[in-house]
């Protein structure tokens, strides 16, 4: 299915549309003014094996069921005040994450639910906490666990203008907690690995620090990765290797990581990148420079996992770039010898010592001092 959203306007009955794409009939359709924050796309969210999907109303999270696609409410889940939620990506049935960001003196609220069992008082595991006006969800790939990145656009504390931000984890058991981070600022990402044993995060202010936590109780530190320009992780699909980046607002420096060794592979330049992605066999990263957000150098650059320039294709305009989906078990892991270090992989030089002109190799001041070699 594919869902559409447009603006509603006079003679449109509903305007957030679902679309059947083997043929392009038109399915069903619902009335929503506001298409929303970006995190709150897509409006309908479906369970992994597709069997329901889900669309969040004033206070309720409403199931429909996915084989027969209607309007018709299959199951309510009855939340005053959601503003968000999530279903998880395994399970049967799945963990459905609700949120609700505080306000008038109440503090936020987030529930695990077990999805079908929404009687009154159900909810599986449930945290309260202040701070957050909104929150992104984030499940773990078995579906079993829960990390939730929350935001206040607010920092009553005054440390930051662009507000405050945490990251709590939860999980099926009933466990539930706010991290306590080895560095203090906003949350820039975090990122599940896909065994869901562990997870990265990039969080304090300038320059953030990334670390890798392990995923159950305790969310100790497994590997602490200093202090660098980085907003963006990124893991391959297959889980060997990752990527840290400074993309957006930073220079947009790109290291290739492998999680075997923990060694950084390669550093390289991918300033004004906009679309990234891991390809579905692990084997290679796109990253893309893309029209309107750019109007120059837009093109599509293929790295190797070790950060091999593998292919660079320039275009006048380019409006999209993505790999087309394929399955994981399609695709054997890639093999030793895609996690070679490369030259550019050598530790940085330390900043060097200021010396003034009359004091270089003994030479005196107004030498021409111009090698050009």
């Amino acid at each position: 299915y594919l869902l559409t959203w447009e603006k509603l306007s006079e003679g449109v009955a509903e305007n957030l549309r679902l679309w059947r794409t083997a043929d392009g009939a038109f399915v069903c359709g619902w009335a929503q003014k506001l298409l929303g924050e970006k995190w709150q796309w897509p409006a309908l969210r479906w369970a992994a094996d597709e069997s329901f999907f889900a669309r969040a109303v004033s206070n309720e999270v409403h199931c429909f069921d996915g084989a027969a696609p209607s309007q018709t409410v299959a199951q309510r889940l009855r939340v005053p005040g959601v503003s968000n939620f999530a279903i998880a990506p395994a399970g049967s049935p799945p963990l459905v994450a609700t949120f609700v960001p505080e306000g008038k003196g109440a503090p936020a609220t987030v529930r695990l639910w077990r999805h079908g069992d929404y009687g009154e008082g159900r909810f599986l595991a449930s945290k309260t906490f202040f701070k957050a006006a909104e929150a992104q969800l984030k499940f773990s790939p078995d579906g079993q666990a829960l990390l939730v990145r929350t935001h206040v656009d607010v920092d009553t504390g005054g440390k930051s203008y662009d507000g405050a931000s945490g990251l709590m984890h939860m999980d099926a058991s009933g466990d539930a907690s706010v991290m306590r981070l080895p560095k203090e600022g906003p949350i820039h990402d975090v990122q599940w690995a896909p065994d869901s044993s562990e997870f990265l995060a990039l969080f304090g202010f300038s320059p953030p620090r990334a670390c890798l936590f392990s995923g159950g109780k305790g969310h100790k530190v497994l590997h602490d990765f200093g202090d660098d320009a980085r907003n963006t992780v990124c893991w391959a699909p297959h889980g060997r290797s990752f990527i840290l980046a400074g993309f957006g607002n930073l220079g947009g420096e790109l290291s290739f990581w492998d999680r075997k060794t923990l060694r950084c592979l390669s550093t390289v330049d991918a300033h004004m990148t906009v679309a990234f992605e891991w390809s579905p066999d692990s084997r290679a990263f796109l990253t893309a420079v893309l029209w309107p957000r750019l109007r120059v150098e837009n093109g599509v650059k293929l790295w190797s996992p070790s950060g091999a320039l593998l292919q660079h294709q320039p275009h006048d305009e380019l409006t999209i770039a993505a790999w087309r989906p394929s399955p994981l078990a399609a695709f054997d892991p890639p093999g030793d010898d895609c996690f070679v270090a490369r030259p550019s992989a050598a530790a940085k030089p330390p900043p060097k010592k200021y010396v003034p002109p009359g004091a270089r190799g003994g030479g005196a001041a107004g030498g021409d001092g111009c090698n050009l070699a």
